[in-house]
């Protein structure tokens, strides 16, 4: 039997079911006869009306709806063609195992009908919603909080989104049923803020993974209960101490990939690094200001997103000026209390930086 054949007679069986299905439903409910009026059948007109109503009808050629539509009109308990068109959405959810009577015979009336649809559409709409908050929250974890970087990250994720200098929803995405606003991701991130866990969460993460590259017993790192000090020698250890803990070198939209003006990369950044025009390429301390980089262990430790990350700056004139993380400069007052609760003792002077630790 040729594949051509095999189809022509799946049609056909179709076509039959269909015929069939019809016909039952026309002689039991229809009036025919029109000499004979039966007022407890419907015309034929109306079958017609109310045949174009089942969603069975054209793409599937079931038509397992019509004689229960039929019935139901017939017995004058539906007037409004309309009403039927709950079908529609009950259909869906059975196609999709997502009611447990399948079968129209089972209900009595379309308010049976119209009950377990909102119910099975409810449960629907809320497995969507926790799969959706369960991204969410897996994406504030991956971006340590940061509620707009999430909001970029599990869309484009998702959505497979091309842009990386420019994130924008594509057009339409807003409408996807797993498109996640970014009301939704500051709704969970505030609700983990409340958890247990939340106790710790920020809008912000620190560099922890920077601690692995350093020495504590190296002359120049200094370190307390609270953060270490790294005096800064080269343009190099500038850029790396100064990195930006959020910056990922294949997402350009994440912003400059170091922190400050004196480890800012001309090639990543567009902007030429002022190290040299600080510090004379570090070749001559004594005449040139020193920097050193204050890193906090803990985000416990950090009352702000822009205390993350601390740069100590020792000018020519032995004056001290803190930076930070945004490479603003910090007040005399703030500059005393981060230096006070990091454990640092500090009046400018080069060889004055020490921890008070044991004090």
């Amino acid at each position: 039997m040729s594949l051509e054949l095999d189809i022509t007679g799946i049609m056909e069986c179709m076509a039959e079911d269909l015929e069939e299905s019809t016909s039952k439903a026309k002689k039991l409910y229809v009036n025919t006869d029109t000499n004979d009026p039966d007022p407890s059948k419907m015309s034929p007109a109306q079958f017609k009306k109310l045949f174009s109503k089942d969603p069975t009808i054209g793409a599937r050629n079931e038509g397992k709806y019509i004689q229960w539509m039929a019935k139901l009109f017939t017995q004058g308990r539906v007037k409004n063609y309309r009403m039927f068109n709950i079908l529609k959405e009950f259909d869906d959810l059975v196609n999709k195992n997502k009611i447990e009577r399948k079968n129209i015979n089972d209900y009595d009336s379309l308010e049976d009908v119209a009950e377990v649809v909102h119910t099975a559409q409810a449960a629907v709409s809320e497995g969507l919603r926790t799969r959706k908050e369960r991204m969410a929250k897996d994406a504030l974890i991956k971006r340590g909080g940061w509620v707009q970087k999430a909001y970029h990250y599990v869309n484009r994720s998702f959505f497979d989104h091309p842009s990386l200098t420019v994130w924008t929803p594509k057009k339409g995405m807003e409408d996807d049923p797993m498109y996640i606003t970014l009301d939704m991701i500051q709704n969970v991130h505030d609700r983990m803020a409340a958890e247990e866990i939340g106790k710790k969460w920020k809008n912000f993460i620190i560099d922890t993974d920077i601690f692995n590259h350093i020495k504590e017993d190296d002359k120049d790192v200094l370190v307390t209960d609270k953060a270490v000090a790294v005096k800064l020698r080269t343009e190099e250890e500038a850029k790396f101490y100064g990195r930006n803990p959020m910056y990922d070198p294949n997402d350009t939209s994440q912003g400059n990939s170091s922190v400050w003006c004196i480890a800012w990369d001309s090639v990543k950044d567009g902007r030429k690094s002022l190290w040299n025009e600080y510090t004379a390429g570090g070749d001559s301390a004594d005449r040139w200001d020193v920097f050193y980089a204050i890193l906090p262990k803990n985000i416990e430790d950090v009352p702000k997103r822009k205390y993350a990350k601390i740069m100590i700056q020792a000018t020519k004139q032995r004056k001290r000026v803190l930076w930070d993380f945004n490479d603003a400069p910090l007040s005399g007052s703030e500059s005393d209390m981060i230096l006070k609760k990091w454990g640092f003792e500090w009046d400018g002077e080069d060889e004055k930086l020490e921890d008070t630790d044991d004090e």
